[in-house]
């Protein structure tokens, strides 16, 4: 296990360090799935061998976001609303 420190650029880009992208092979155009919960942000590579923990990650998301209440149409407008300010 590696451990090591970066920072968030002004456009919100983190640059992961080299020798934990050298230590678990990664490379440009890697990638992650993002997970955000208690102040904690977790990247998981996405590979082809990886779908069946993708999607048992987002079966997981979806109960949390069902047992907060969130609806369908509760993440569909917040997801617009995210994509417009990127642009």
């Amino acid at each position: 296990m590696s451990i090591s420190t970066t920072q968030m650029t002004p456009g919100g880009r983190i640059v992961i360090p080299e020798e934990i992208c050298s230590e678990l092979r990664l490379e440009a155009g890697t990638r992650f799935l993002v997970i955000a919960e208690d102040r904690q942000i977790t990247l998981k590579t996405l590979m082809d061998s990886d779908k069946k923990e993708f999607i048992n990650s987002l079966k997981h998301i979806s109960e949390r976001a069902k047992k907060a209440g969130l609806t369908e149409s509760d993440i569909s407008a917040a997801v617009q609303q995210v994509r417009s300010k990127g642009s």
